[in-house]
C-alpha cells in the first residue's frame, strides 16, 4: 500500500466530511448512449432488385437529375461491375453527404425541418452504373420549416449513399454498405434537418434526431457526445418539448440573419 494512499485514507477518515469527497477519484460514468454508436444500416446490405426506370417524362427527368448528382458526388466514377471485374476496390464516393452535422440545428440555404417517418425506400443503380444510392421515402407528420409549400401527409424523397442490387443476369453489386452508425432505420420516426436539392427534387439528410415512444434520442456523433456530457439541449426532454425548442431555435436563427 503506497504512502500516498495511506495519507488520503486518514485524511478522509479524520478530516471534515467534505474532505473525503474532494480527495476521492470519480468513477468512469456509464455511457448511457453507447448503443447509439452501433451500426444502423444493415438494411442497406440486403440485396434487392434495383428500382425500375420511371415511365412518365417528369419522373424520368427527376431520376436522371438524381443520377447525375450521385455519379458526381456519391459514386465511384467508374462502372461498379467493371471495377469488380478488374479487382479494383470501391475507393471513391462518400458514405453520406450533409455538412453541418456537428451543429445542434444546422443553418444553411434551402433548409427543411420536418418530423417524418422513414416509410420505405428504393435502391437505385445509376444509369452509368457508377453509383448505387437509396431513395428514402419520408412520410411528413409536421413541418417546422420549408422553403417551399409542404404539408403534413406529403411524402418526400431523401437520397443517401449505398445499397446492394441484383442485376438481371443474377450478378450482385453493392456500394457503401459497410456498417456505420446514425443511418435512419426504416419504420422509425425522426426529426429531420434536410437540405432541399432543387435539381431532382430531393433532399439530403444533414441531421436527424430519433423520436421513439414520445422521447428523443441523439442520432449523430456530436449529439451523442453532447448527450454523454450532459450538454445536449434536448437531453431527457419529450418529443413535443423538443419540437417546441427546435422551433424557437429556428426563429432565433431567422432573427439573427436579419
Amino acid at each position: 500500500m503506497s504512502v500516498a494512499f495511506v495519507l488520503v485514507f486518514f485524511a478522509c477518515a479524520l478530516g471534515p466530511v467534505g474532505l473525503c469527497q474532494e480527495q476521492s477519484y470519480p468513477r468512469n460514468p456509464v455511457a448511457r448512449f453507447a448503443d447509439r454508436l452501433k451500426p444502423s444500416n444493415s438494411w442497406q446490405a440486403a440485396v434487392v432488385e434495383p428500382a425500375a426506370q420511371p415511365k412518365d417524362p417528369v419522373h424520368q427527368a427527376l431520376r436522371q437529375a438524381r443520377d447525375r448528382f450521385a455519379d458526381k458526388v456519391l459514386g465511384a466514377h467508374m462502372p461498379l461491375d467493371e471495377m469488380a471485374d478488374k479487382g479494383v476496390g470501391y475507393g471513391g464516393g462518400v458514405a453520406d453527404y450533409g455538412p453541418g452535422r456537428e451543429e445542434v440545428v444546422p443553418d444553411f440555404p434551402n433548409r427543411t425541418v420536418v418530423v417524418a417517418q422513414f416509410a420505405g425506400f428504393d435502391v437505385v443503380l445509376s444509369g452509368s452504373r457508377s453509383a448505387i444510392y437509396t431513395e428514402m421515402h419520408l412520410s411528413v407528420e409536421r413541418v417546422l420549416e420549408s422553403p417551399v409549400t409542404l404539408f403534413p401527409g406529403a411524402t418526400i424523397t431523401a437520397v443517401t449513399n449505398g445499397g446492394a442490387v441484383r442485376l438481371p443476369n443474377g450478378r450482385v453489386l453493392e456500394f457503401q454498405t459497410r456498417p456505420r452508425a446514425f443511418v435512419p432505420v426504416p419504420g422509425s420516426r425522426y426529426l429531420f434537418v434536410l437540405r432541399r436539392m432543387l435539381e431532382g427534387d430531393f433532399y439530403l439528410i444533414t441531421k436527424s434526431i430519433e423520436l421513439r415512444d414520445s422521447k428523443v434520442l441523439p442520432n449523430s456523433k456530436d449529439d451523442v457526445a453532447r448527450a454523454e456530457e450532459g450538454t445536449w439541449p434536448f437531453l431527457d426532454l419529450d418529443e413535443n418539448h423538443v419540437v417546441g425548442e427546435v422551433n424557437r431555435l429556428l426563429l432565433a436563427q431567422k432573427r439573427g440573419a436579419k
